[in-house]
């Protein structure tokens, strides 16, 4: 840890503890597909379901994949969402466990 700032090892990007309280993270917990109860980024999701972006887009708007349990904002004020995905969830919304 540095500053207050954890480092994710899987995605090479820092977490801020303030973030990793408001998903549940465990605090010394890294992120990875390794642990599906973790949610990761959009890129990341793509590779675990092995599927495009366009797919991922229609399965939201068709209301597969919903807003708050298999998906959040990682920043819910912004205008335009990068998301964070819960990969256990979104295997059993498409019957993949």
């Amino acid at each position: 840890m540095h500053g207050g700032v954890l480092r994710s090892r899987a995605r090479g990007r820092c977490r801020l503890p303030r973030e990793r309280d408001r998903l549940g993270l465990d605090p010394g917990c890294e992120a990875s597909l390794s642990s599906p109860s973790l949610w990761v980024d959009t890129k990341a999701i793509l590779r675990h379901l092995s599927i495009s972006r366009a797919t991922l887009d229609r399965l939201r708007q068709e209301g597969v994949l919903v807003e708050k349990r298999h998906y959040i904002k990682k920043n819910p004020t912004a205008m335009r969402g990068v998301f964070l995905w819960n990969c256990q969830l979104c295997d059993l919304a498409l019957d993949r466990i």
